[in-house]
Formats: C-alpha cells, sequence, structure tokens
C-alpha cells in the first residue's frame, strides 16, 4: 500500500500553490479503500480563496493542471508512490463531484458512457464511416475539427483527450482497420463552397466505394440525421 508520510506537509502543497498564507482546514479520511481491499487513508483540504476580506479570489484552486503537477512534485519529494496525470492516462475517470453524482442517481456519468461506446464502435468497425455510425446509434454525435476529435451526447461535449489518450484522434485512427486516408487532409485545397457543392453530390455510401474524399468529408455526412436523407440532401456545416 502506498505510504503516507508522517506530518505530510500540507502546508508545502499550499505553498507551492500560493496558499500558504490562505485559512486551511485539513481533514484526514479513511473512508476509502485501493483495489486489494485495504484502507485508503487520504486528506481533503478546505481552502479560504480569500487571503483577506480586501483580497481578490486565489485562481490557484481552480487550475487543477497545477495543482496536479505540485502533487507529482511532493509524491517524489517525498518518495511517495507515484501516478500519472489525469492527462496522460488512457482512460480518464470522472472528476470526484460527477462521480458522485453518478453514484448518487445509480447511473453512469456521460464521460463513462460515451467511453463505453467508442470502446464497443471501435470492436465492430473496420472504416471511420462505420465508426461514426455506431456511435450515431447510441446517440453520441462525432465531430472533427484540425485539432482533433470531440464527442457529444445529451447537451454534454467532450474532447477526445478529456476522455483518454486511447480516444485522441491519433489513438482512434490507429485502432480502426481498414481505413485508407487520415481523418483530416491537413492539405486539403478545396474551399468551403467546394466542399459544400461536393457534399450535395454524393451520397452516404461505404468508404470504398466513395469518391476522393478527406475522412473529413465522410464524418460529417455520416453525421447527417436520418430524416434527410428521405429528403433533398442540405449543405452540411463545417466540422467544429
Amino acid at each position: 500500500m502506498p505510504g503516507i508520510a508522517i506530518g505530510l506537509p500540507h502546508q508545502d502543497f499550499l505553498s507551492r500553490l500560493g496558499l500558504s498564507t490562505h485559512e486551511t482546514v485539513a481533514v484526514l479520511h479513511k473512508d476509502a479503500t485501493y483495489p486489494d481491499g485495504e484502507e485508503r487513508p487520504h486528506l481533503h483540504l478546505v481552502v479560504n480563496r480569500y487571503e483577506s476580506s480586501s483580497a481578490s479570489a486565489h485562481a490557484a484552486c481552480l487550475y487543477f493542471p497545477q495543482i496536479e503537477r505540485v502533487i507529482r512534485k511532493l509524491e517524489r519529494d517525498y518518495e511517495l508512490e507515484s501516478i500519472p496525470c489525469s492527462w496522460e492516462v488512457d482512460r480518464r475517470s470522472d472528476p470526484p463531484g460527477q462521480y458522485h453524482r453518478a453514484e448518487r442517481k445509480h447511473t453512469s456519468s456521460v464521460r463513462t458512457q460515451v467511453q463505453a461506446a467508442i470502446d464497443e464502435a471501435l470492436q465492430r468497425s473496420t472504416s471511420v464511416q462505420e465508426f461514426v455510425e455506431h456511435l450515431q446509434t447510441a446517440g453520441i454525435t462525432t465531430h472533427l475539427s484540425e485539432r482533433g476529435i470531440s464527442y457529444s451526447k445529451d447537451d454534454t461535449h467532450l474532447a477526445g483527450y478529456q476522455l483518454g489518450k486511447s480516444y485522441t484522434r491519433t489513438r482512434i485512427e490507429a485502432q480502426i482497420e481498414g481505413r485508407q486516408e487520415p481523418m483530416i487532409n491537413t492539405v486539403q485545397a478545396e474551399s468551403k463552397e467546394q466542399q459544400v457543392d461536393e457534399q450535395k453530390e454524393i451520397p452516404v455510401s461505404p468508404v470504398s466505394k466513395m469518391p476522393r474524399s478527406s475522412m473529413s468529408d465522410v464524418m460529417q455526412r455520416a453525421s447527417v440525421p436520418s430524416e434527410l436523407e428521405a429528403g433533398e440532401r442540405k449543405a452540411l456545416p463545417a466540422p467544429h
């Protein structure tokens, strides 16, 4: 079980965040366990963001990447077991607030639902178009941009990196078998007007039967609501 330094210097943690002079309450909890069932003591810190009645609220409390970096440094300095930062893991977990809300409602969070749907879609897909269609069936819309891939479900929008490294555009591309082109063609020279004309003329069809076009076009066409298929095809919006 990871060791806990006696008198763990939470003041050191607060100092590195610039909060050493702020009012703080530290509470030790022992209501959690490790996967093997052993007790997992942990410390909760309640920090007053205002150093004084005339001061402005300290922003560090809301900047979680900085907090994680400070914790990783403390783990090294005090020879504790180190864990990866949240953005370094293949599958990211829910933040504590979302986790506890889902527990109270006896349901899965949107993040967990989207991750599970992507996992299943990847297993069943041999092309980007199939991948998008599987997610659409699960009520998830896929968005593509030059910066990466993102997903929407129930008015919640999650970038691939927010789900974990396995759900980024690069990893998705690598896992889909039979892909013929990158999801984003960064050297595509077509104007927006040309892309709209192409989308009007080309029906949704398997990737192997489509004329030359970027995977961005494939994903846009695959995400068109089904009711449009029976009527006149409209111009599609540019990827988010």
